[in-house]
């Protein structure tokens, strides 16, 4: 009996020894799948594991039925210890994935079917763009052919994936992202493109899709033109002819002083001006850096142009002397001189700081605001008790601002005031603003001017009743769509507040202002055709001479010959115009009060008799008399600009 005994124990202990060993092999395997080994290998390879595995686990039971197990029961309690251990490790490096990596170890792919999943892709671009909206449903599958629409820079790219178990990892680039569970049940990530090619969905290290981006080309801003010019009214400022454009919007556009042949490194002063938020900006822009160090001297003007996709453009107007402010008042340059000796000479601030001090003591007629003391006091103190750098530049504000009332009174910063709200009126209508926003404008112009009658009754610069007449005009146009002759309306507002000059609002003024500015444009346009003009009879010369041997040789009808009696009786026929065109200009500008009669004249029958000599075969000639008119319609252009030049008090007269 006793040996009976412990053949049953023997066979218990087996079979103990068998289910535990089985039990350890399928540990170890659900540890191997805890790595993702399954998202990398193919299905085929997993139900291939699987099979051994269940033979594996089949023998080791088998063996232990049979009780011909070789590993004692304690030798097997430490493998599934051992095994459960490995399990625990590999359970907490997977994290929160080991839910999805236990059920497909326990659901093979390759003999459980998954539904496929859903992907969604919505992309939102950037306002700037113009572009709308729009989605695009994608199948699974690692295939770069099923790419996306083209996707403009600095879109916001939204991925929805749909009938999956567990969140999927989205991997724009090199980024990984993580989906969030979304209210319909699904999960949903984003992004923002910035210089990705590609984006993929992997299901752990299974790849679910992968599929390419094409970006929009975005081109950098374009400086057409960039033309520098001196306002000689000794305020310091300057008008920047501007000629911009960019395909998505210009987002910003500054303006800053170099010495000349400097890095741009060592810019300085660096102003930023009213343009924003529009894809083309064409006029002038009245800048003021009088405040700079560089003032009165050749420098190079920086002109960067930044677009709403971040990307640059520089224009270097190289050679300029920068304007600087003059001063009529004594004190107000004897301020002017402590402020630049306080840069220029640091290691006499001390005495600069007496000389502020003794100008405070000077006596005089009484009329001098007692603000005047208490600015020099407070320049005083600053620079003697100057903690650093901001210290200095305090002081030196202060006396700029001094100097200035000193010497212009509030008319100084009034007009500085007025300049930037007309530039910003200007930037709405370059917006295409609703009207009830250019009123708001208007409005907040007229109550400045007011205030600033009130305070000055004795200054007569400016007619209330002629600038509300004026601003009727510009809410009319934009009421009309025509914003770019409100544009004008507010360019020659600006012309007025620069020179204070009453005249130049008035009726007169402004009809004279209109022809100028549209004469202007006129001569852009006859320029513009005489140079086609001259580039097509050069071009021409050559087959002329060999149309006309052949016409010689055969019949008049040759067909070179009559190819080019076509085009030529055209361009003849458009010469023949720009002389009527420009006789016509000179018509309206006299009516104007401007007397461009010898010119305009000389240009029409020059005109004329170049098409004459076209007709005549002789392209000498004409190159010839081409050649003056070009220079007529120069001369004529800067007769203009000197009308432009003058004060408002000429151009009345």
């Amino acid at each position: 009996m006793a040996g009976l005994e412990n053949l049953t124990t023997d066979k218990k202990a087996a079979l103990i020894s068998g289910l535990t060993q089985a039990a350890s092999l399928y540990l170890v395997y659900l540890a191997l799948s805890l790595t993702d080994l399954w998202g990398v290998l193919p299905p085929a390879a997993q139900l291939i594991t699987y099979g051994f595995l269940a033979l594996a686990m089949t023998f080791c039971i088998m063996r232990g039925l049979m009780g011909r197990v070789r590993w004692p029961v304690r030798r097997s309690l430490k493998a599934i210890i051992l095994s459960s251990m490995l399990l625990a490790i590999a359970g907490a490096l997977a994290g929160p994935d080991s839910q999805r990596l236990l059920e497909i170890a326990v659901k093979p792919r390759g003999i459980f079917s998954y539904p496929a999943p859903e992907i969604t892709l919505i992309v939102t671009p950037p306002d700037y763009s113009g572009h709308v909206e729009f989605s695009e449903v994608l199948m699974p599958g690692n295939t770069k052919a099923s790419g996306l629409t083209p996707i403009p820079e600095g879109s916001k790219i939204t991925v929805r994936a749909t009938r999956m178990a567990f969140a999927p990892i989205l991997i724009a680039g090199k980024r990984p992202l993580y989906f969030q569970a979304s209210a319909d049940g699904g999960y949903e990530a984003s992004f923002t493109l910035t210089d990705e090619i590609s984006w993929q969905i992997r299901d752990g290290a299974r790849k679910i899709g992968e599929w390419p981006i094409f970006m929009m080309e975005d081109r950098t801003p374009t400086i057409t033109k960039a033309d520098f010019q001196h306002i000689m009214t000794g305020a310091g400022l300057f008008s920047l002819n501007l000629d911009l454009s960019d395909d998505y919007g210009l987002d910003e556009v500054s303006v800053g002083v170099m010495a000349p042949g400097a890095s741009d490194k060592a810019l300085s002063d660096r102003t930023t001006l009213a343009i924003s938020g529009v894809k083309v900006y064409s006029g002038h822009i009245y800048v003021s850096l009088g405040t700079s160090d560089y003032a009165g001297k050749a420098v190079d003007l920086v002109i960067e142009v930044t677009d709403q996709a971040g990307q640059k453009q520089t224009r270097i107007i190289s050679g300029i002397t920068l304007p600087e402010r003059e001063f009529s008042n004594p004190l107000s340059r004897q301020i002017m001189e402590i402020r630049t000796a306080i840069k220029t000479q640091p290691d006499q601030r001390k005495k600069q700081a007496r000389r502020l001090m003794a100008l405070g003591l000077t006596p005089d007629d009484g009329q001098t605001p007692a603000i005047y003391y208490m600015a020099l006091r407070t320049a005083y103190w600053r620079l003697t008790n100057a903690k650093g750098p901001d210290d200095i530049n305090n002081t030196r504000k202060i006396l700029w601002d001094l100097a200035n009332r000193m010497d212009g009174g509030e008319r100084g910063q009034f007009s500085d005031d007025m300049l930037a709200l007309l530039a910003s009126l200007k930037l709405s209508l370059y917006q295409n603003r609703d009207m009830k926003d250019v009123k708001k404008q208007l409005q907040e112009i007229d109550k400045k001017i007011i205030f600033f009658k009130r305070h000055n009754p004795m200054n007569d610069e400016y007619d209330i009743a002629e600038l509300r007449a004026l601003y009727s005009k510009i809410l009319k146009h934009i009421f009309q769509k025509k914003f770019d002759q409100a544009i004008q309306l507010v360019s020659y507002l600006e012309r007025g507040f620069i020179y204070h000059d009453r005249g130049l609002l008035s009726g007169q003024g402004y009809a004279r202002f209109k022809i100028v500015s549209l004469a202007r444009q006129q001569i852009d346009v006859l320029e513009k055709t005489q140079r086609q003009i001259m580039s097509f009879v050069f071009k021409s010369a050559v087959p002329l001479e060999v149309a006309s041997l052949i016409v010689k040789k055969r019949d008049v009808s040759g067909s070179m010959a009559a190819n080019l009696s076509n085009k030529f009786r055209n361009w003849v026929s458009i010469q023949k115009k720009l002389g009527t065109s420009v006789a016509r200009l000179g018509e309206i500008l006299a009516k104007g009060g401007i007397d461009t009669i010898s010119l305009t004249s000389a240009a029409r029958t020059l005109a004329h008799d170049t098409a004459q000599s076209m007709e005549a075969g002789d392209m000498g000639t004409a190159a010839a008399n081409q050649s003056q008119i070009m220079t007529l319609l120069k001369s004529l252009r800067k007769r203009l600009d000197r009308e432009n030049l003058y004060s408002p008090v000429k151009l009345i007269k």
